[in-house]
């Protein structure tokens, strides 16, 4: 039930927050410019996914399964997507998701010193502790 790592992105593929969960995966080092490569290749992939389904209307990628890990995504109505690494036997990448958003609009949204789609620093100490208890829970 370990989660590795969250991303948040902007609507036009801007990552502002990342997360590392340096005690289930200390071999990854958080690396500035592999968070950023990480966030725009997923944000075109997504982009893609919508793009060439035969769906209209299509909600993009949700889930992609790997043998050590599952990726879940969240879309939100502005267009910030939420996406999650953990362990294939999290029982619940979804739940984790929509509270992850609940309190990134109830601790940086309702800030009104955020400029939104900017990234979300380090200093917003009330927004990083209540994400990294509702992580490890």
């Amino acid at each position: 039930m370990v989660v590795y790592s969250l991303y948040i992105i902007n609507k036009s593929g801007g990552v502002i927050y990342t997360y590392f969960n340096q005690k289930a995966s200390p071999q990854t080092k958080s690396n500035a410019n592999a968070n950023l490569s990480i966030g725009s290749v997923f944000h075109s992939l997504f982009t893609m996914a919508t793009t060439i389904s035969p769906v209209q209307n299509s909600s993009g990628i949700q889930v992609l399964e790997a043998n050590n890990f599952t990726l879940h995504c969240l879309l939100t109505v502005t267009g910030t997507k939420f996406f999650v690494i953990t362990d294939p036997s999290h029982p619940d990448p979804q739940a984790l998701l929509q509270q992850i958003y609940e309190l990134y609009c109830d601790d940086i949204l309702k800030n009104p010193f955020y400029d939104l789609e900017q990234p979300i620093y380090r200093h917003d100490k009330t927004f990083v502790l209540k994400l990294q208890e509702m992580i490890e829970k």
